[in-house]
Formats: C-alpha cells, structure tokens, sequence
C-alpha cells in the first residue's frame, strides 16, 4: 500500500484536498518521520510565516506526543496489563499530532498558509519520487550522482538487510546533506537509515577508507516450532537412574546403586544401547507408556518476512528446523512423536528423544505398588534384581526375574535365576528355571530347569507339586522331581535326575493336544453334572406326578359300583352316600392339588429340556475336540522320546506316551500308557503296559 501511494503521487493522481493526509501515510520509519515534519518546519521558516523559536516549540511538542503514545503502546503489549475493553475507548486514545496540526492550534498558522506549505512539500516530495522510482531526471540529477559515486561507495550484506557506507575521498563543504539523501533515493535505499550518519558524513568524521553501516532492515522471523510433552520429563529425571555406553548390548555395565538418582546420557546418538534402573520400584508403571502412545506434539508457528532496507520483502526459510532427534524405539508422524513399543521415555540434555524397551528393576514388585489399571501386557522387556510378589499378573516381552511368586504371561523368553513358589508362568518363547514349587509352567518352545553356575556339586533343584509343559524340548537336570506333571511334546530329557512319588511323564502331547484334552475333560464333567441335575428334577417330576395320580379316587369307585351290584340295604344306601360325598371332596382336593403343582411340574419339563440341549451341545462339542485330537496325531507322525541319563525313576512312576512303538525295560515296576491307533473305530486308544 505505502509504494501504492508513492505511484500514486508521482502520476498526480492523488486529490489536492488528500496532500496532507497522504504524506502523513508514506514513509513510516521514525527517521523519515522526523524528516518530513522538519521539512514543514524549514518551508514555514523560509515563508517566514512564523519565528524559528515557534517552529522549535511545535517540533518539541509533537516529539513529546509521540514519545508518550508509543510508551502507551509497549505497556499494552506487556502480559498482565490491564486496561479498558472498550474498543471505541481504544481507538479515541490521544494519537501524536502531525507538525501542521499543532501549528494551526497551539501557534496560530492560518490554514490558508497551511495548505501552502503542504503544496511544497508535496511538489518536493514529488521530486524525491521521480528520484526514487528513476522517473524524469534531469541533467543535473544524472550529473550529481556521478559526481557523488566518487565521494562515496555502497555496500550491501545477504539479501540486503543492511547497507554500509564507505568513504572514497573527504567530502567537499558544498556537499550537503539533501545532496547525500538524493544519491540515497536513487540507490533505492528506503528503509532504515540510521539516524546520525549523514551529520557525521558532512562533517567529514568519517575516515576515508572507513566503512559504517548506514541502514538496517528487518530480519526476517524464522519459523518457530512449539513443542508440547505428553510425558513427566522431570519425574523421571528424579526417579529414575539412566546409562548410556556406546556398547551395542543393553545388559552390560549396568550400574545398581539405588541411592545414585543422577541421569547420565552419553553421547546422544540414536544407535546407543540404553539402560534403565529404577530407584523405586513401586514408581515404575506410572512412567511406562504404551505402543503408538504420543510422546512429545509439536505445532508450527508460520516466521514472518523481513524487510531490507529497498524496502523488499525477505521471506523466512522454507524448511523449519526440529531440535528435537529421534532415539531408539520411537517413531515421528506428521505433527508428534510416538512410542514404538511399550517402554520408559526420556528427553537428554542433548534433545535426544528415547524410549527404553529394557527395563532394570531393582526392587520387589507387590501389589501395593502396581496401579489397578496397568495394562495386562507390556510390549517391552523386564530385567528384574527381586522378586515378583504373590498377587501380581505381569504380562511383557522378555524377563528375567530372581523370584516369582506372581504370574508372568511373556511372548519371549523367561529367565527365574532362583525360585518360582507358587507361581504361573504362560510363554511364548523358551523358559528358563532352577527350582519351584506349587508352580505352573507353560512354553511353547522348550523349557530348561538346571543349576546355577556358581552352585557345587552336591547342589540339586527341587520340583515340587508342580505342572510342567513344553511344546518342543524339556531338559532337566540335578533335580529331585515330587508330585509333578512333566510334559514335552517332542523329547524330555533327565540327567541326574531323582524322581519322587506320584510323578508322572507324558511325552508326545503339544499345548495344543494338551487344550483339547483339557477341555474334553472339562466338558465331560459338565455334562456328568447335566446329568445329575436332570436325575435330580425327574425324581421331584415323579413325586409330584404320584401325588397327582387319582389312586384314592378309583378306590371309592370301585367299592361303590360293587355295593350297587349287591342287594340294597338301608346300610347299603347310607354307606353308597357317604362314599359318593367322600369322594366330591377328594375330586375338589385333586383339583386343587393341580392347580397348585402344575406350574412346578412344567417348569420342571423346561428344565429339563434345557439341561437336555444343553447337554447335547457339549456332547458335540466333545466329539469335534476328540476328532480334532486325532487330526494332530496324524499331522504329528514324529516318534517322541524320553531320555533318561544317571536318573532313577522309582516304582509307581507313570510314562505316558502319545504314540510310540518302543518298549521300555528297567529294574523297577511301573506303569506305561500308550496311545495307540485302532484301525477297526479309526480313533486313538489307551493301552496299559506295566514295566
């Protein structure tokens, strides 16, 4: 709008009533400010329409006003000002009178005059245009420019936000300072000239060879990035100890020193293996975050162009830079940051975004400090020096624990270094363990149950009371086994193994077969109690049935119709009456009697049935587990073995094999149950050996 106006002058298009109102518009540097109502000064001066110490009086006045409404505005910019709602009131506030005004009101100018100074001024402000914009210049413009380029030289820095001044020669006294603005017009410098540079330059305090800068733009405003953290970057700073090695291992040189709380990050690279170890266990879930939970969202703030000083636009870059690095286990979309897994975040000094999928615990883990509403599974690895208590359910990826008295439901591998008493571990991947008791364990993979490294010889592992089953390997050794289920589906081995009573080994049968036949069993011992129910309501059928049968009444009619066949006595006549009144009131009590057990009597039939249907689904749902029990023995032709090494199996001990053709002979009596085919009802049967 403001080079708009410019055109608009130099063409003459700008109405004569509009003059003034426009120059106030054109040039809104305080510098050119200053310049145009000094110019209106020195015209009234030269029309000596009124005394110099007037027009310095108006300049003063008009410098106050602007100085009080500029302070104005900066206080109304500062956060916590307070001030009037009122848009009109804001609008109305006294804004700086421009020199004519307060000459007109304060020191008498007649406006006649008024208009005639602005008339000049705008003739000289037409001339200074055609300078600017190179319109019509004459021969003694084209001539001073010449000579001032070898007075003067101009420089420019990147994009022309400053301009620097260098002086060739001494400047001649009839150098002026209007001839120096004019050379400035036609070098198009228009914005930001530095106040005191054109005195010092015609007082020639300025060295030649020497350059100044001369005018200064504005900076363009980069484009700026506003961060907001969906995490508690300063709790975990407290509570938690972080390590950073350059290692590609996560599992060495881990330190434990509880009572150190200090973050250490070395480095800041993203391809660092991190370590994690909380201070306080009872801390722990509150920091873990989900997979795919957003950790840091940012938003962009557009930057602002600069203006140079040809009064060009400068535009910010383009690309806005992120100070913030992406770490391990974390992923960025569009506009936020997010968890690749489950883990603990942390935020470096070096503005490296992390997230440790590997967490070090030192500490119990009770129920007293796990949240209610943790998730049923982490997708991260545990590392815990302690024990997980009785009471808690603890899903994850990897861990290794010292103790477990809780349950654990891993998709990886489980490492119990000590003892698992009254435990349950349900895994995915392989399971390791020394002793345990009162204990379930499940893997899909295969299962080791041996020493310590640094135990002794004589040192054994105790299986006591516990369910043992792998779907691949299960290899135990130097263990004493009482009252245990073993089972492996392709191969158990024993070295130095003594086993206790009531033990028993079934070798052959996957997790799979093992589910069937668990719920085949379940099933069968609902309908077994189906069965019992619906024994139960037949009987109470029947009863009420009894009661509603027409016994007594058939009674009475028979000994009537055999009174009547007889002679008729008195006697016979008056008993034949009282039989027939006896008999109305059994007949209204059978009435009765129907009324009041019918509705009992038909819901027994409902039950009944109920229990009948429901008895003939899980029938069928039987038969499709056995069916499909044998559709696993024919995908599995594999022949499964029991591998016993220095290992006594006492009498009693129970083998069972899926299917196996080989014979076992020992020194002791026992008992081995064989599935075998039966090729005439196509089905696998038990067959009992003894041994």
């Amino acid at each position: 709008p403001e080079t708009r106006d410019e055109i608009l002058i130099a063409q003459n298009r700008v109405m004569e009533e509009d003059w003034e109102e426009t120059l106030k518009k054109v040039g809104q540097s305080s510098i050119e400010e200053r310049e145009k109502n000094a110019l209106f000064g020195a015209m009234i001066l030269k029309a000596r329409l009124l005394d110099e110490k007037q027009v310095v009086a108006a300049l003063k006045i008009q410098a106050k006003e602007f100085e009080a409404y500029h302070k104005r505005a900066e206080l109304e910019k500062m956060p916590g000002f307070s001030s009037s709602n009122d848009s009109k009131e804001r609008e109305n506030r006294i804004r700086p009178r421009w020199i004519g005004d307060i000459l007109v009101q304060d020191f008498g100018l007649s406006e006649h005059d008024r208009k005639r100074i602005v008339k000049k001024q705008m003739e000289y402000k037409i001339e200074r245009l055609n300078i600017k914009l190179g319109l019509n210049l004459s021969d003694a413009h084209i001539e001073l420019f010449n000579e001032m380029d070898k007075y003067l030289e101009l420089s420019y820095s990147k994009d022309n936000i400053e301009a620097y001044i260098k002086v060739l020669n001494p400047l001649p006294k009839s150098m002026t300072k209007d001839n120096i603005i004019i050379w400035l017009y036609h070098k198009k410098i228009r914005y930001g000239r530095t106040s005191n540079v054109l005195d010092r330059l015609i007082a020639n305090k300025v060295r030649p060879g020497k350059k100044i800068m001369l005018a200064k733009g504005d900076e363009p405003v980069l484009a700026q990035i506003k961060y907001r953290f969906h995490f508690d970057v300063q709790a975990i700073f407290k509570h938690a100890k972080i390590s950073a090695t350059n290692g590609r291992t996560a599992r060495s040189n881990t330190q434990t020193d509880t009572n150190n709380t200090n973050l250490n990050a070395v480095n800041g690279q993203t391809d660092i293996a991190h370590n994690m170890i909380i201070a306080n266990s009872g801390n722990i879930f509150q920091f873990i975050v989900s997979k795919g939970t957003k950790l840091v969202s940012f938003r962009k703030i557009k930057g602002k162009s600069g203006l140079n000083v040809n009064r060009c636009f400068v535009a910010p870059p383009i690309i806005t830079p992120i100070n913030i690095t992406k770490g391990n286990n974390v992923t960025r979309n569009e506009d936020s940051f997010e968890a690749s897994c489950d883990g603990i975040p942390f935020f470096s000094d070096d503005r490296i975004l992390s997230l440790f999928s590997l967490i070090h615990v030192d500490g119990e883990i009770t129920p007293e400090n796990t949240p209610e509403n943790i998730p049923t599974q982490f997708n991260c690895d545990f590392d815990i020096k302690g024990s997980i208590k009785s009471g808690v359910a603890l899903g994850c990826r990897n861990l290794k624990v010292t103790n477990l008295m809780g349950r654990v439901n891993a998709t990886d591998e489980v490492t119990v270094s000590h003892d698992i008493v009254n435990g349950e571990i349900l895994s995915k991947g392989t399971v390791r363990a020394a002793s345990m008791e009162n204990s379930l364990v499940t893997s899909q993979k295969s299962i080791f149950i041996e020493l310590q490294r640094y135990s002794t010889d004589t040192d054994f592992n105790r299986i006591y009371n516990s369910i043992i089953t792998s779907d691949d390997i299960l290899i135990c050794s130097d263990a004493k086994l009482v009252s245990c289920v073993v089972r492996a589906k392709n191969r158990v081995i024993l070295k130095k193994v003594t086993v206790g009573e009531s033990c028993k080994f079934i070798i052959g049968d996957s997790i799979e077969t093992i589910t069937c036949k668990k719920r085949a069993a379940e099933l069968n011992n609902d309908i077994d109690q189906l069965d019992i129910k619906i024994r139960e309501l037949q009987e109470k059928s029947r009863y009420l049935f009894e009661k509603l049968e027409k016994k007594d009444i058939s009674a009475i009619d028979q000994e009537i119709k055999s009174l009547s066949r007889n002679q008729k006595t008195k006697e016979d006549l008056d008993k034949i009456a009282e039989l027939r009144v006896i008999k109305r009131q059994k007949e209204k009590e059978y009435e009765a009697s129907i009324d009041q057990y019918s509705s009992t009597f038909m819901r027994y039939a409902q039950q009944i049935k109920q229990y009948q249907n429901q008895k003939n689904i899980f029938e069928k749902d039987k038969k499709e587990l056995e069916s499909r029990i044998t559709e696993i023995y024919k995908q599995e032709p594999g022949v499964p073995e029991l591998d016993i090494r220095h290992s006594m199996l006492p009498a009693g001990t129970v083998i069972q094999f899926r299917y196996n053709q080989q014979r076992l002979s020992a020194d002791c009596e026992g008992f081995v149950f064989r599935e075998e085919f039966n090729h005439q009802t196509s089905r696998y049967e038990l067959k009992q050996h003894r041994w």
